[in-house]
Protein backbone atom coordinates (compact mmCIF):
# COMPACT_ATOMS: atom_id res chain seq x y z
CA UNK A 1 0.00 0.00 0.00
CA UNK A 2 2.62 2.51 1.14
CA UNK A 3 4.47 1.39 -2.17
CA UNK A 4 1.30 2.16 -4.09
CA UNK A 5 0.70 5.74 -2.64
CA UNK A 6 4.78 6.80 -3.27
CA UNK A 7 4.63 5.75 -6.47
CA UNK A 8 1.23 7.43 -7.22
CA UNK A 9 3.16 10.91 -5.54
CA UNK A 10 5.77 10.77 -7.63
CA UNK A 11 3.71 10.19 -10.84
CA UNK A 12 1.42 13.33 -9.92
CA UNK A 13 4.79 14.93 -9.71
CA UNK A 14 6.25 14.50 -12.62
CA UNK A 15 2.88 14.65 -14.44
CA UNK A 16 2.87 18.45 -13.17
CA UNK A 17 6.54 19.18 -13.09
CA UNK A 18 7.76 17.94 -16.49
CA UNK A 19 5.58 20.74 -18.66
CA UNK A 20 7.03 23.79 -16.25
CA UNK A 21 10.42 22.32 -17.11
CA UNK A 22 9.64 22.16 -21.00
CA UNK A 23 8.23 25.61 -20.57
CA UNK A 24 10.98 27.46 -18.87
CA UNK A 25 13.40 26.28 -21.47
CA UNK A 26 11.11 27.08 -24.62
CA UNK A 27 12.24 29.56 -27.26
CA UNK A 28 11.50 33.31 -26.93
CA UNK A 29 7.99 34.19 -28.43
CA UNK A 30 6.84 37.44 -30.32
CA UNK A 31 4.29 39.69 -29.81
CA UNK A 32 2.46 42.12 -31.34
CA UNK A 33 1.19 45.67 -30.17
CA UNK A 34 -2.43 46.11 -30.18
CA UNK A 35 -4.16 47.21 -33.29
CA UNK A 36 -3.94 50.61 -33.68
CA UNK A 37 -1.19 51.56 -31.62
CA UNK A 38 2.02 52.64 -32.88
CA UNK A 39 5.64 53.18 -31.56
CA UNK A 40 6.50 56.89 -31.59
CA UNK A 41 10.21 57.09 -31.87
CA UNK A 42 10.37 60.68 -32.57
CA UNK A 43 14.46 60.13 -31.27
CA UNK A 44 16.85 58.60 -28.75
CA UNK A 45 15.81 57.55 -25.46
CA UNK A 46 17.77 56.62 -22.58
CA UNK A 47 17.18 53.82 -19.57
CA UNK A 48 18.93 53.35 -16.62
CA UNK A 49 19.36 49.54 -15.68
CA UNK A 50 20.36 48.24 -12.43
CA UNK A 51 20.52 44.55 -12.04
CA UNK A 52 21.68 42.83 -9.28
CA UNK A 53 22.85 39.02 -9.40
CA UNK A 54 23.35 37.03 -6.55
CA UNK A 55 25.20 33.83 -6.38
CA UNK A 56 23.77 31.39 -3.20
CA UNK A 57 25.79 27.85 -2.56
CA UNK A 58 23.95 24.61 -2.14
CA UNK A 59 21.85 25.38 0.63
CA UNK A 60 20.51 28.30 -0.69
CA UNK A 61 22.67 30.85 1.04
CA UNK A 62 23.65 34.33 -0.74
CA UNK A 63 27.04 34.52 -0.36
CA UNK A 64 27.88 36.65 -3.29
CA UNK A 65 26.05 39.74 -4.87
CA UNK A 66 26.91 41.79 -8.13
CA UNK A 67 25.53 44.81 -9.30
CA UNK A 68 25.43 46.05 -12.99
CA UNK A 69 24.53 49.52 -13.92
CA UNK A 70 24.61 51.60 -17.10
CA UNK A 71 22.40 53.79 -19.32
CA UNK A 72 21.45 52.62 -22.54
CA UNK A 73 19.91 54.77 -25.13
CA UNK A 74 17.99 53.39 -28.51
CA UNK A 75 16.56 55.21 -31.19
CA UNK A 76 19.94 56.50 -32.73
CA UNK A 77 20.75 56.56 -36.16
CA UNK A 78 20.65 53.44 -38.08
CA UNK A 79 19.07 51.91 -35.65
CA UNK A 80 22.60 51.69 -33.28
CA UNK A 81 22.32 51.65 -29.42
CA UNK A 82 24.54 52.71 -27.10
CA UNK A 83 26.48 51.73 -23.49
CA UNK A 84 27.47 54.99 -21.28
CA UNK A 85 28.46 55.24 -17.39
CA UNK A 86 28.18 51.36 -17.33
CA UNK A 87 29.68 49.82 -13.82
CA UNK A 88 30.02 46.76 -11.62
CA UNK A 89 30.47 46.71 -7.87
CA UNK A 90 31.03 43.29 -5.97
CA UNK A 91 29.81 42.55 -2.27
CA UNK A 92 30.53 39.26 -0.22
CA UNK A 93 27.50 38.18 1.55
CA UNK A 94 24.16 38.68 1.34
CA UNK A 95 23.57 42.16 3.31
CA UNK A 96 26.57 44.13 2.83
CA UNK A 97 26.35 47.62 1.16
CA UNK A 98 27.32 47.58 -2.44
CA UNK A 99 30.07 50.57 -2.83
CA UNK A 100 30.64 52.65 -5.60
CA UNK A 101 30.86 50.40 -9.03
CA UNK A 102 33.98 49.91 -10.90
CA UNK A 103 34.43 51.41 -14.42
CA UNK A 104 33.60 48.89 -16.87
CA UNK A 105 34.00 50.86 -20.36
CA UNK A 106 36.22 48.18 -21.70
CA UNK A 107 33.45 46.26 -21.60
CA UNK A 108 32.07 45.34 -25.64
CA UNK A 109 28.39 46.34 -26.13
CA UNK A 110 27.73 42.68 -26.98
CA UNK A 111 28.58 41.80 -23.95
CA UNK A 112 27.21 43.99 -21.79
CA UNK A 113 23.78 43.04 -23.92
CA UNK A 114 24.41 39.79 -23.58
CA UNK A 115 24.42 40.25 -19.42
CA UNK A 116 20.93 41.82 -19.87
CA UNK A 117 19.60 39.46 -22.31
CA UNK A 118 20.41 36.30 -20.11
CA UNK A 119 18.03 37.49 -17.80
Amino acid sequence: MRITAALFLIAVLLVWAVPNLVGQSSTAQTWNLPQGTAVKDSGPRTYRFTVDYNTANTKGEVVYRQRVAGEYTRGLPNGEVAWKNVTVADVVGPTAAFQTGRNATSWKVSTITTIWAAQ
